[in-house]
């Protein structure tokens, strides 16, 4: 296992996932990537990925990471799936990036909260030549996010038909959860 101060401050001990003794010599401008685990040693939180370590590990970026093993599944509700797949390919391509950070417990880039549709509803924001685009999702249950609408945003304000197909996504999932249907 070997130490590596983060950027910030965070002390983190790096562990090959092949094999755990291995160590980056002094001196070595770059090493090759590696898959391998980083334990926070602050809160003693493991996040796994591609580790790419520079010289004597000091300089090292991450990747992709994830919370090792504790990637939550997405789950479309309505018609969420197919209204993203009508999203541009560009938009599309940021969305599934956006929605990979949520499944690893990450916050997107570009965010805000909508409480209104939803304890714990937020809007991932994008942009790109064909305009603004909204991915609302659910994030706090345990077993899954769940992306409740994607839509084009036209008007400043969020348009109060998306918000209604949201609301109505949000309380069919609550009542699942409760055991109603």
């Amino acid at each position: 296992m070997r130490r590596i101060s983060h950027a910030v401050g965070i002390q983190w001990e790096y562990r090959h996932r092949k094999n755990p003794s291995r160590a980056v010599p002094p001196g070595t401008k770059h090493a090759e990537d590696s898959s391998g685990e980083l334990t926070s040693r602050r809160d003693g939180r493991t996040i796994c990925g591609r580790v790419c370590m520079g010289s004597a590990g000091r300089n090292f970026g991450i990747k992709f990471y994830t919370d090792c093993g504790m990637e939550k599944e997405i789950r479309w509700v309505g018609s969420a799936y197919n209204d993203l797949l009508a999203f541009p390919a560009e938009a599309r391509q940021q969305a599934g990036f956006q929605l990979g950070k949520v499944q690893a417990g990450l916050e997107p880039e570009d965010w805000k909260p909508f409480d209104d549709i939803g304890t714990g509803t937020r809007e991932i924001r994008l942009r790109d030549a064909g305009g603004a685009f909204r991915v609302m999702y659910v994030a706090k249950f345990e077993e899954a996010v769940y992306v409740l609408h994607c839509f084009q945003k036209k008007t400043q304000a969020t348009n109060l038909k998306d918000k209604r197909i949201a609301e109505a996504r949000y309380r069919a999932i609550a009542n699942a959860r409760k055991g109603k249907s």
